[in-house]
C-alpha cells in the first residue's frame, strides 16, 4: 500500500503545474439594434441587420489564461442595400449589438457592444469606375468600440466585434471575438480544473499517515 501511495505522490509532484481555471463562456443568443437613419426613406440609408440563423445553438468556449483569445465567431449578418448614398442619409447611423450570456454570471446577463464611428460616404454605391482604380474605395464603413466586463471576484474579459468595410452593394459576416483579461480570485465564478498539486499533497499526506502507522505496529 505504501508503494502505491508513494507511487500517487511521485506523480503528483511529477505534474505539479500552477492551477488552471477554466472560465466558461455561454453565449446563448445576439442581437442588432440600429438607430433612426437606417430604412427605405428618400432620408434613410438602407442597410438590414440580421442574426437569424446565427444562434441556434449556444455558443461555448473555455478560456484559462490571461490573454487568451476564443476564435473568431460568427454574430450575424449586414446588408448595404442602397444604391446611391446622398448627405442626407449619413446621420444617426449608431448600431448596438447585444449577447446573451448564462456563464461566466451567476444569472443570464445581456451585455452590450456600441460602434465608435460608422461612416456613409456620398455618392454611388456600385460604381464601377472607381472600383476598377481603387479597389478599396469604401462606401459604408463600421468601426466598433471594445466593450470590457467584469465577472466575479476580480475577472474581466473583452468583447471584440470586427469592423467592417463595404465597397459594393453586399452582405458581410459579422464577426466577434472574446478575450480573457483577468482570472477571478478563489471563489470568484468559473469552473475550476482540479490541481495537480492537489494531488500530489494528497498522496504525501497518506504516505506520511501509512508510514506513521506501520512505525507504530513495530514497536
Amino acid at each position: 500500500m505504501i508503494k502505491a501511495l508513494a507511487a500517487t505522490a511521485v506523480a503528483g509532484c511529477m505534474f505539479a503545474a500552477p492551477a488552471a481555471n477554466a472560465i466558461t463562456f455561454t453565449i446563448t443568443g445576439g442581437s442588432f439594434a440600429a438607430e433612426n437613419g437606417y430604412g427605405t426613406g428618400n432620408n434613410d440609408l438602407d442597410v438590414t441587420f440580421s442574426t437569424a440563423g446565427y444562434w441556434n445553438t449556444s455558443k461555448v468556449f473555455n478560456l484559462t489564461t490571461v490573454n487568451q483569445q476564443t476564435s473568431l465567431f460568427n454574430f450575424g449578418l449586414i446588408t448595404l442595400r442602397e444604391d446611391n448614398i446622398s448627405q442626407s442619409e449619413t446621420g444617426s447611423l449608431g448600431i448596438t449589438a447585444t449577447f446573451n450570456f448564462t456563464n461566466p454570471f451567476a444569472t443570464s446577463t445581456p451585455l452590450t457592444v456600441t460602434t465608435s464611428g460608422v461612416i456613409a460616404y456620398t455618392g454611388p454605391v456600385n460604381d464601377c469606375f472607381l472600383c476598377i482604380f481603387n479597389p478599396d474605395a469604401v462606401d459604408y464603413k463600421i468601426d466598433w468600440a471594445p466593450s470590457t466586463v467584469d465577472f466575479g471576484a476580480g475577472g474581466k474579459f473583452r468583447i471584440d466585434m470586427t469592423d467592417l468595410s463595404f465597397n459594393q452593394q453586399e452582405s458581410l459576416t459579422q464577426t466577434a471575438r472574446l478575450t480573457l483579461l483577468a482570472l477571478p480570485s478563489e471563489g470568484g465564478n468559473g469552473n475550476a480544473v482540479p490541481e495537480p498539486t492537489t494531488v500530489a499533497l494528497l498522496g504525501l499526506g497518506l504516505l506520511g499517515f501509512a508510514a506513521s502507522r506501520r512505525k507504530a505496529a513495530k514497536k
